[in-house]
């Protein structure tokens, strides 16, 4: 009997062992599958400013090399702002990239970062990449392939203040209905105001001010504006001061109107110590024969009042909203924001006429007041042309003044070839303006077209604060 038992458990230890090893065997396979897909995740999201140590020490074991890796600059990034290379490893084709946020969702209205052609070995460095507060991610698509990478959290705007408004200009309903259609698209952008930099009109006319009246009365958000160049002859009448701005007399939040009544100060609840500027256009008049004696578009006793709000608001962040831009440092316009001159010599011949006693004093200002960011519009140059001046949009001129934001026209864009010598209106094909989104340590300035209803992520620009 108890021969006949060994054999028994003889046999069933054999199944049992061999029972064992297969499972070993199925285990050991279902890691190695594992630590596969770790390998993609980890060179498909990366974190700091070099790629993951780990996919390395995966390439010295002898895991194959991903098929796209990322390295932040960490020299060249910031608070809000990205610069990062790709290595394209083992990729061909077109690919391109865009902004994912949370659970790696695309963001809505973004254009792409850029598009591209890529073989086996390629670098794509992105530069300076304005980083929207929602996105998280830097999405990679070629053809089915998506892969994600992580924005390093140093990157990503974190932000206790938060509001966002909208800028537009040149509104121009002699020329289109569209500044209703960006309000319209504006609607549902979560802004919290917004701001608008004159020409409303052609003339003057009374039935463009009761337009825009019209337009603005049942908006969530209130609309104020400032006098262009075209509306002056409705502000020498009165008929300026008699239907726009209106509600500002009975406004609690306007903190400030000038004896004129017709420049003012904004000061919303929701935003804290930051405040709203707006300053009448009184003139038409961009002379060739400079007397600096002459106050030509600005009143003096304006500019005197202009220089006591911004001295009790010197602590605060203002958004001046004027017209007409001003020139370069030095009086040239092919560098001024707002202006350009291409390769024929065209340029916009009428900005604030350099040397006049108004445009001295104005100028002066924005100097002292760095906390300043001056909205204008008056060109209507296209987004796109900062290929003809990288300060068309924005600049400060390297510290020298405060920053300086150019504002598109919303019913007449104006394009211009670099060998053209005729400009172009996009009436009717373009319409544009900013979104601007305020945080602790940043301003984010957003493009937009309202007629392709899309945010251009090549040309958003950031402002960083104390």
């Amino acid at each position: 009997m108890k021969r006949r038992i060994l054999p028994l458990i003889s046999l069933l230890l054999f199944f049992i062992f061999t029972f064992s090893a297969c499972s070993g065997v199925k285990n050991d396979t279902d890691t190695n599958t594992d630590s596969e897909t770790a390998t993609e995740t980890s060179s498909d999201i990366s974190t700091g400013t070099e790629t993951d140590t780990k996919t390395k020490t995966d390439k010295e074991a002898g895991v194959p090399t991903p098929t796209v890796e990322i390295a932040f600059d960490g020299q060249g990034s910031a608070r809000g702002r990205v610069t990062f290379e790709l290595n394209i490893n083992d990729l061909e084709g077109d690919v391109s990239l865009s902004f994912a946020g949370k659970n790696e969702s695309s963001l809505p209205y973004y254009s792409n970062i850029c598009e591209a052609n890529v073989k086996k070995g390629d670098i794509l460095k992105i530069e300076s990449l304005v980083v929207p507060k929602a996105c998280e991610y830097i999405k990679l698509t070629a053809g089915e392939t998506v892969h994600f990478f992580e924005i390093p959290i140093q990157y990503r705007i974190i932000s206790t203040k938060e509001y966002r408004f909208g800028a537009l200009s040149d509104v121009h309903y002699n020329r289109g209905d569209y500044f209703d259609y960006a309000l319209d698209f504006l609607d549902n952008q979560g802004v919290d105001f917004v701001g608008v930099a004159g020409d409303l009109t052609n003339n003057g006319e009374l039935e463009y001010l009761q337009k825009f009246n019209n337009a603005i009365k049942d908006r969530e958000y209130k609309v104020y504006t400032t006098s262009g160049n075209h509306d002056t002859p409705a502000v020498l009448d009165g008929s300026w001061l008699e239907n726009v701005n209106t509600d500002i007399l009975t406004d609690n939040e306007v903190i400030n109107i000038a004896p004129n009544g017709l420049d003012f100060v904004y000061k919303p609840d929701k935003i804290g110590g930051d405040v709203f500027v707006f300053l009448c256009q009184m003139r038409w008049s961009y002379p060739k024969e400079i007397d600096n004696t002459e106050y030509t578009i600005l009143d003096k006793s304006q500019l005197d009042w202009l220089e006591g709000v911004l001295e009790e608001n010197k602590d605060s962040t203002v958004f001046l909203f004027f017209h007409t831009f001003l020139s370069d440092t030095d009086g040239t316009q092919k560098n001024a924001v707002g202006n350009l001159q291409n390769s024929v010599g065209y340029e916009y011949p009428m900005p604030f006429s350099y040397g006049t006693a108004d445009e001295g004093e104005f100028r002066l200002l924005l100097k002292e007041y760095k906390n300043v960011v001056f909205f204008s519009g008056h060109s209507h140059w296209m987004f796109e042309l900062e290929a003809l001046n990288e300060n068309l949009n924005i600049s400060n001129f390297d510290g020298e003044y405060c920053y300086m934001v150019h504002i598109p026209s919303v019913s007449e864009p104006r394009y211009i070839d670099d060998d053209d010598a005729i400009r172009t209106s996009m009436t009717g094909e373009a319409s544009e303006g900013w979104i601007v989104e305020v945080y602790d340590k940043a301003i984010i300035l957003t493009p937009v077209d309202f007629v392709k209803e899309i945010y251009y992520t090549e040309y958003m620009k950031i402002i960083p604060l104390a």
